[in-house]
């Protein structure tokens, strides 16, 4: 039990390397590990028919193949990735010899490939050259096993088992050295693009009310403008204000006008729900986007939301305050523009609040 821990200890401890980077490292035990299992299961069966010869070249392999283990553990990672790329080479090879072509060890020359290119720094241009080198090898094996017959050639069941067996291990090999080589670079490009929508997030969103601010809102407009030329689409634009919120901050102070703020863009922001966007457009100012709804539709929805904030009941400290609000709405027109749009809408929202306030204007 001891000597499982120890083993399993030096495949997959990580030490320091210097400019050796610990994922090679990482990279090259794992595939050691792989080829010293195919090994194994391949030549382990010479004993038993007597081929001892045959069972003394495969046992040079794990020598070689635990060797690689052991150098890229205590550190020498350079001369395991080189002695790891010759001998899966090799051993490729010395298997078509055994077994011919059926057996699949062919494949294994896509694993020094590999190691080639993700293990060592090299220029375009010299991988490939590499790849073409190994594509040329992998063929002429593919000629010369086919004209030769194998040592001991694969048939019936045995062939199936070992082709798969070989199959499944190249493309293990091949996941786990791309994995380990690109995984902890995805991460990390994954974390920085997340902290950039975080920070381009934290640029958009109103602190307070968490509503889109004033900036993100307009690049909405200016997005779904865009979309206009084909003459298709429609979009209306709403312009709210909550009624008498001067007397609310001077009845209730500024902590009690935040309290309605946060109340009020809530309730506007599940209304406005996959309809389109909801902003602080400044002070108890807010900016509605219709996508693709018409103005009679946009109506609606205003009514719904005018009388949805007539209904809150906000509570703050020991009181409960109560809010209406003023909509002015126009649908966009490209001839109009965006900003004579919204001039439009924040007219009608002025003329309702000359004219009663606690209504929708269009």
């Amino acid at each position: 039990m001891g000597f499982s821990k120890d083993i399993l200890h030096l495949i997959v401890k990580d030490e320091e390397f210097g400019n050796e980077s610990e994922r090679i490292s990482l990279i090259i035990r794992a595939q050691a590990v792989i080829l010293l299992i195919h090994t194994l299961v391949l030549y382990s069966v010479f004993p038993f028919l007597g081929e001892w010869q045959s069972f003394y070249v495969g046992l040079s392999f794990v020598t070689l193949f635990a060797m690689v283990i052991v150098m890229g553990a205590k550190g020498h990672v350079k001369c395991s990735k080189i002695l790891l790329i010759v001998t899966c080479t090799l051993y490729s090879i010395a298997c078509m010899i055994t077994y011919g072509y059926t057996s699949g060890s062919q494949y294994f020359l896509i694993i020094a490939l590999e190691l080639c290119c993700i293990t060592f720094y090299l220029k375009f241009r010299t991988k490939l050259a590499i790849a073409s080198f190994g594509c040329v090898l992998f063929v002429a094996l593919n000629i010369v096993s086919g004209a030769l017959t194998p040592l001991y050639p694969l048939y019936g069941i045995c062939k199936i088992f070992v082709r798969i067996f070989s199959s499944i291990l190249v493309f293990a090999s091949l996941l786990i050295g791309l994995e380990l080589f690109s995984g902890k670079s995805l991460n990390s490009e994954k974390k920085l693009i997340d902290y950039n929508k975080r920070i381009l997030m934290a640029a958009s969103i109103d602190p307070l009310t968490q509503l889109f601010n004033r900036g993100a809102v307009k690049s909405f407009l200016t997005t779904l403008t865009q979309d206009f030329e084909d003459g298709n689409n429609v979009l209306s634009i709403g312009m709210g204000d909550i009624d008498h919120f001067k007397h609310v901050n001077d009845t209730y102070g500024h902590g009690g006008g935040d309290e309605v703020l946060k109340a009020v863009s809530a309730t506007l922001k599940e209304c406005m729900d996959g309809k389109g966007c909801v902003a602080r457009w400044g002070g108890e100012e807010f900016l509605f986007v219709f996508d693709n709804i018409n103005g009679d539709q946009a109506f609606v929805l205003l009514e719904e939301m005018r009388s949805k904030v007539k209904e809150l009941t906000i509570p703050y400290e020991d009181k409960e305050i109560k809010v209406t609000m003023t909509f002015g709405l126009t649908e966009y027109s490209p001839s109009q523009g965006v900003e004579a749009a919204i001039e439009h809408a924040d007219q009608r929202l002025y003329f309702g609040k000359n004219h009663g306030r606690n209504k929708v204007c269009y």
